[in-house]
């Protein structure tokens, strides 16, 4: 008899729990909180400039061997950077030379899966 009487009080407690979780689902904006695989390799507030590859997305107009080119980039969604003044961005640009990619030094490139690229060799 006293199990049966307990019985309403457990599930008085889980209703007001599942009622609580589903409140905060709906304040949250209902969104899904699964973080994006690629933001493991993100630097939490380092400088936009210096993201990796992989927390950027960025685009230019052209570029012309030897001449600047500028690429406008966006933070892709979970990423947190910063100027150098430390304030929050979202949009940044970054100057370089256009050049090959045979010419950078070993430390900027970023491998993936192999292919049959073939590199050229150094003209001089």
């Amino acid at each position: 008899m006293a199990a049966a009487a307990g019985r309403p009080a457990v599930l008085g407690r889980l209703c007001r729990v599942l009622l609580f979780l589903s409140q905060f689902y709906i304040l949250s904006g209902g969104e899904s909180t699964d973080i994006p695989p690629y933001v493991m390799k993100c630097p939490s507030n380092g400088l936009c400039s210096r993201l990796p590859a992989d927390c950027v997305e960025c685009r230019t107009n052209f570029c012309a061997y030897g001449k600047p080119v500028a690429f406008d980039c966006t933070v892709k969604p979970s990423v947190t950077c910063v100027d150098q003044d430390f304030r929050s961005q979202k949009h940044f640009v970054i100057n370089m030379t256009c050049r090959f990619c045979w010419q950078l030094p070993e430390i900027d490139y970023e491998c993936s899966t192999s292919t049959s690229c073939m590199t050229g060799s150094c003209p001089w």
